[in-house]
């Protein structure tokens, strides 16, 4: 599959960065309906960092972030608090991946992964709500958002070697890996 980059917009050492780490992740897992992979300007206060629009197989980063140097993205990823869950319990943002820009690639690859396999959805939900139930199985905060995230996540926890458990267990057993 040949994948469109529009990274004109972007720091120049991330254009150089990305086609790599997604050429890594499409020789892993040529299933996954990735077409074209650019930015968007952010909206007011918007400091995600990117998003993957699924129906359409486009993954884009916000400028906000890549627009910058590389080290503004880095040193933001390592001061992300952890987020309280109640009960005298929290787990961190992204848990412990935070190496950028290869978390966020991995993460939005993993939203385009999942359109790819049947099952993943439901399995998804299935792990999001053991999740919610038992935090410790998250692989990070934001995964417990909602199970597109947890899927994301927990495929990024996997894929960076970045947690243990059951669903990352379940999650390689899924992927055949």
């Amino acid at each position: 599959m040949v994948v469109a980059y529009r990274l004109g917009a972007m720091h120049t050492r991330f254009r150089a960065l990305l086609p790599p780490m997604f050429g890594a992740l499409l020789k892993r897992y040529p299933q996954a309906p990735l077409k074209e992979v650019g930015t968007f300007a952010p909206k007011g206060s918007d400091r995600s960092m990117g998003h993957a629009l699924i129906s359409d197989g486009t993954i884009k980063f916000n400028l906000y972030w890549f627009a910058q140097d590389p080290a503004v993205l880095a040193a933001a990823a390592r001061t992300r608090p952890d987020m309280p869950l109640g009960n005298d319990t929290s787990l961190a943002f992204h848990g412990a991946m935070v190496d950028e820009p290869l978390h966020v690639v991995t993460h939005e690859f993993g939203h385009c992964l999942a359109v790819a396999h049947k099952g993943a959805e439901a399995l998804s939900r299935q792990w999001w709500r053991e999740a919610c139930l038992n935090p410790g199985l998250a692989p990070a905060a934001y995964a417990l958002v909602n199970p597109i995230e947890y899927w994301a996540e927990l495929f990024a926890a996997f894929e960076l070697q970045a947690h243990i458990g059951p669903h990352i267990d379940e999650m390689r057993v899924f992927l055949g890996k």
